[in-house]
């Protein structure tokens, strides 16, 4: 909720700054090469948030979950959507003619949804879950770096040397290398990264502060997990039913111990991919895994079990409302 209220908030607030200040703009310098220049601008901003916004991220998430959200909704969407939104007015401007302003306005209004409710339907289920919120933004990058050059070099031939320099140092993201990082990838719910430190296999969701599943090397690994054996020692236990199954090191606990049957619960089935290729975790007549919301499961599950584990987390610490 708090992300979203900021990103809304900041967006349309972007929004009017852009619009207000683009029509003045427009006013006084009426020229179709600023609009290049505009939107030239605004990638190159976002060519810098590309390099770097997965620390931008991490160093404001010191600050909360509702500063952190605001703060870096400007910083990262601020700045280019001003830019990108002083557009519209220089577009109506330029396409106006006497008797035909509100013709020209409705036609910039009228493509400027259409975009928004493509970019929208698009990014929702196509790019997200298919190339990942990092390859889209690289994605919005390049079409915007190849509109403004194109436009300019139009405009002027000596901007297609520009052009082609621009794109050629469209560079993939700096990153401090981490030898212990074995695996990285993005799936609809989650950035997903699994290190091998010291023989221990850790998966991380999102953030690296928070180590989510483990499998280690030798037999003993101390973490909260281990505390979840102490249920078949209270009361006896033949079914669990695991709320967060992750990357299964609570079912490496449990079935190291005791003779149980366990069905496991995961959100994300690149979660469950990567614990069966990395951590071992396959279904058998002991175990099933079920892909599904933990909400949806117990609102339509009749069974009941002896040992509910309930282990569900978002972003780091943050326990789903629910």
């Amino acid at each position: 909720v708090y992300v979203s209220g900021s990103l809304i908030g900041v967006i349309l607030t972007a929004l009017s700054l852009g619009y207000y200040f683009g029509g003045k703009i427009a006013d006084r310098f009426p020229r179709e090469k600023i609009i290049y220049n505009i939107i030239l601008l605004s990638s190159l901003y976002l060519i810098l948030i590309f390099i770097f916004y997965k620390y931008i991220l991490e160093f404001l998430q010191k600050f909360g979950m509702i500063v952190g959200s605001i703060s870096s909704t400007i910083i990262i969407f601020g700045i280019p959507m001003v830019l990108l939104s002083m557009v519209s007015p220089f577009l109506i401007k330029l396409l106006a003619t006497e008797g035909k302003l509100g013709e020209s306005s409705g036609k910039v209004f009228a493509f400027s949804t259409v975009g928004s409710i493509a970019g929208s339907f698009f990014t929702t289920f196509l790019f997200i879950p298919f190339l990942g919120s990092n390859k889209t933004l690289g994605l919005c990058i390049v079409v915007l770096l190849i509109i403004s050059t194109t436009g300019l070099s139009i405009l002027n031939k000596k901007y297609l040397l520009l052009s082609v320099l621009i794109l050629s140092l469209f560079l993939p993201q700096y990153q401090i290398n981490d030898p212990a990082l074995i695996h990285e990838s993005e799936s609809a719910y989650n950035l997903i990264r699994i290190y091998d430190r010291a023989g221990i296999k850790q998966m991380t969701l999102n953030s690296p502060m928070w180590v989510q599943s483990y499998k280690p090397k030798e037999e003993q690994f101390f973490t909260y997990q281990e505390y979840f054996n102490l249920a078949p020692h209270i009361t006896d236990v033949d079914t669990v039913l695991i709320l967060g199954m992750s990357a299964g090191a609570s079912i490496h606990e449990l079935r190291k111990y005791f003779d149980v049957s366990i069905d496991a619960i995961e959100i994300d089935p690149e979660v469950v991919r990567l614990a069966e290729e990395y951590f071992y975790i396959v279904e058998d007549n002991k175990l099933n895994i079920h892909i599904t919301d933990a909400k949806n499961f117990l609102i339509e599950s009749p069974k009941i079990y002896d040992f509910v584990e309930i282990d569900l987390y978002q972003s780091g610490p943050d326990i789903p409302f629910y």
